[in-house]
């Protein structure tokens, strides 16, 4: 065939031709083998840096880590003295009354001498825990609670056996650093506190000097996660955890030893002290590293525009090949029936002109009519998913866990509160997962026993529930959060304020086939005028107004199990009120039948 037909063809039916679904369709296939070779080289390269970038900031971690532990192996002698000292264990160990005083003395000059042979340590301090005095360079006292000790009542509040804390002492800046650890006797018991008050100031020069080059941002943290050096002042003594950025890669450091951790855009580097477990952890900006290779990024960039050029190319001249029978096909048909015909199809692609052109009605007809079910599958679905989305809660559990969490920071015990919100969060989890609205017997039963329990603590116990439940039962599967409706209806609306005992009783047999649920109370019941209102409401299609939540539970039974389903509230008033609910006892999943019941492959 000429040129010229082929692309008077390509014009006639526009994007919609055949042949840009062969031009595109090369195009891609081609990309898929080239973008894959580009990436791998770009990641390759990537991978290299990154493990030479690794290297030197692993070299620099172990470098800081080693003037890190230089500090803490001071401290390391410094203690090794007063636990070996036998008068510092006799002044620790001795009873309140029966201090000796030679020992005391003796410790003391101890002290000093340590003291005199360090000029970074401010002040050393020993504290007995047996009989609470202590004794430091300077004086020799008993602890009664009312000195401003610092480092004793820090212990105290704390009891870890080796704490390190900044303060402020004689300024309104960090002039302070306190260590802190535990002395032991021969037994391995606690009986005193070992600790030396250094400069800060030393301290910070320590870390500063650790360092060839100024990461963006320096923390040196306690195992506890208490910051007792940052770059950025008003970091100093606060908690990690206050800012859930950082305090994410943290937790991750601590899994790191002396090594790199990569975290979002910033490589870190991690020291670890053996002795004193801290963590020393330097951001430093990938992109910083990483400014002296930008040509490469170029280059790359250059790159792919050339694998996308020759790709094009390759595929327009293939295409063009390939729509050369197409175009026959169009002659020939177009030699046989009405010449105008094809002009009549612009909006049609080449293969719909040709295959309508000898297609019949009934296949319209059967195209039609799969559609028609393709359409309504969906909106039978798209119903069922409102209908279970009128009861999921859309509560953020981050903020359940932030209150709990606070209460327990207050209350240092678990409380009602903490119960509650436990139990309520769990509830949650469960409505909240709107993919599986099926459960087996056993999950739902455990939902209503959350949900009554909450209720009991709201109540005070004057809740009474007893469960009854068929364990033959249990493996069945059925709708979930299909009980909770029906049971706060209960406590809502059926409970007397008369002060005598609530009772809630629920029941489940497998009987005939089927699986019978029954919840009953001992309230006020249901005035006759009512009961036929929401009796005449389980009839209806419309789910709104009140009792939205039973009429919502008897809607899905029924687009799962149609009318074998069914929800029967009785009462008597002054009595109590029952309602039973009963659908086909199945192990398999119901929505698989609902999807073959909507196409009409298998009746339910």
């Amino acid at each position: 065939m000429k040129q010229s037909a082929i692309w008077k063809n390509i014009r006639l039916f526009s994007w919609r031709s055949v042949f840009f679904r062969y031009l595109f369709s090369l195009m891609f296939i081609i990309l898929l083998i080239f973008v894959p070779y580009t990436m791998i080289i770009y990641y390759v390269s990537d991978d290299m840096l990154a493990s030479e970038i690794s290297a030197q900031s692993s070299s620099n971690a172990l470098k800081s880590k080693m003037i890190f532990d230089l500090l803490n192996s001071s401290f390391a002698n410094h203690y090794a003295l007063a636990a070996d000292s036998t008068d510092a264990a006799a002044f620790l160990s001795a009873e309140e009354r029966g201090i000796p005083a030679a020992e005391t003395l003796s410790v003391q000059n101890l002290l000093r001498s340590i003291k005199r042979s360090d000029e970074s340590v401010e002040e050393i301090m020993v504290y007995s825990t047996i009989n609470k005095n202590f004794i430091t360079t300077d004086r020799i006292a008993a602890y009664d609670g009312s000195e401003p000790e610092t480092w004793i009542n820090t212990y105290r509040a704390s009891k870890l056996p080796f704490l390190m804390f900044p303060r402020k002492l004689h300024s309104d800046s960090f002039d302070s650093i306190f260590t802190v650890q535990e002395l032991y006797d021969k037994a391995g018991r606690t009986i005193g506190i070992f600790c030396i008050q250094s400069r800060y100031r030393d301290f910070e020069e320590m870390v500063r000097q650790s360092f060839g080059e100024d990461p963006d941002r320096i923390f040196i943290v306690s195992d506890l996660g208490l910051i007792l050096y940052s770059n950025e002042y008003s970091r100093i003594n606060t908690l990690m955890f206050e800012d859930p950025d950082i305090y994410s890669a943290f937790l991750s450091a601590k899994e790191t030893e002396g090594s790199t951790l990569f975290w979002g855009d910033s490589i870190i580097s991690v020291a670890k002290s053996g002795d004193s477990d801290l963590i020393l952890m330097s951001f430093t900006s990938r992109a910083k590293i990483l400014g002296g290779y930008h040509w490469l990024n170029f280059l790359m960039g250059i790159g792919s525009m050339l694998v996308l050029l020759v790709a094009m190319i390759s595929a327009l001249f293939i295409a063009v090949n390939h729509y050369r029978s197409v175009s026959s096909v169009l002659r020939a048909i177009q030699d046989t029936e009405d010449p105008d015909a094809l002009g009549k199809s612009r909006l049609r692609s080449e293969f719909f002109y040709i295959i309508h052109s000898v297609a019949s009605s009934a296949n319209k007809n059967q195209e039609l009519d799969g559609e028609l079910a393709e359409t309504i599958r969906r909106l039978k679905h798209a119903q069922f998913c409102e209908l279970q989305a009128q009861i999921n809660p859309h509560f953020v559990f981050n903020t359940l866990q932030l209150i709990n969490l606070s209460i327990l920071r207050e209350t240092h015990a678990d409380t009602p509160a903490t119960r509650l919100i436990s139990l309520f969060s769990q509830l949650l989890h469960s409505a909240y997962d709107t993919d599986n609205v099926i459960v087996t017997v056993e999950e739902e039963i455990q939902n209503l026993r959350t949900f009554t329990e909450i209720q009991s603590i709201r109540y005070k116990g004057r809740l009474k529930t007893d469960f009854q439940i068929d364990e033959a039962c249990l493996s069945y599967c059925t709708l979930k959060l299909m009980l909770q409706p029906f049971a706060e209806n209960c406590m809502v609306h059926g409970f007397c304020s008369d002060g005598r005992e609530w009772r809630l009783r629920m029941t489940c047999i497998l009987q005939n086939g089927n699986l019978i649920f029954t919840i009953s109370d001992n309230g006020c019941g249901i005035p006759p005028d009512q009961l036929r209102e929401i009796r005449q409401k389980l009839k209806s299609p419309n789910i709104a107004g009140q009792n939205i939540g039973i009429s919502n539970v008897n809607q899905r039974l029924f687009l799962l199990f149609g009318t074998r389903s069914s929800v029967q509230v009785d009462s008597k008033p002054g009595e109590g009120t029952s309602i039973t609910i009963r659908h086909p006892a199945r192990k398999d999943h119901p929505m698989d039948r609902v999807n073959n019941r909507l196409t009409g492959t298998h009746p339910l």
